[in-house]
């Protein structure tokens, strides 16, 4: 039997993750993770309908947390909101990724250590 429609095999799972650097995963919800109190990003309607407002300030890195990566490696929160981390030999598939990225927003949410 094939692959549900949608899905992919693991060994092209592995193919996509050769591909990128890092992981990136954006919450539903938009947020802004700001640096300061002076930190904003306030585009008028017309900017966001023309394009003209700054789409580089919304991949801006805000901060980095350790939240116990393998490899020492901190997790990036974006100003948009997103959480990035490097790509490591222990993701190796987009599951072990979205296991990642849940365990830190578990620890987030419900309190308790980050750190495995």
């Amino acid at each position: 039997m094939g692959n549900a429609e949608g899905s992919m095999s693991e060994e092209k799972r592995g193919e996509e993750a050769d591909r990128f650097d890092c992981i990136l995963a954006a919450p539903r919800s938009f947020h802004l993770f700001v640096q300061g109190t002076d930190d904003e990003w306030a585009p008028t309607l017309e900017e966001l309908n023309a394009g003209t407002y700054d789409p580089l300030k919304l991949k801006r890195v805000s901060f980095y947390v350790d939240v116990g990566l393998p490899h020492g490696n901190p997790m990036a929160f974006g100003f948009d909101g997103s959480m990035i981390i490097p790509r490591n030999p222990h993701l190796r598939n987009a599951d072990d990724a979205v296991d990642e990225f849940n365990r830190v927003v578990a620890a987030f949410l419900i309190g308790g250590d980050v750190l495995p």
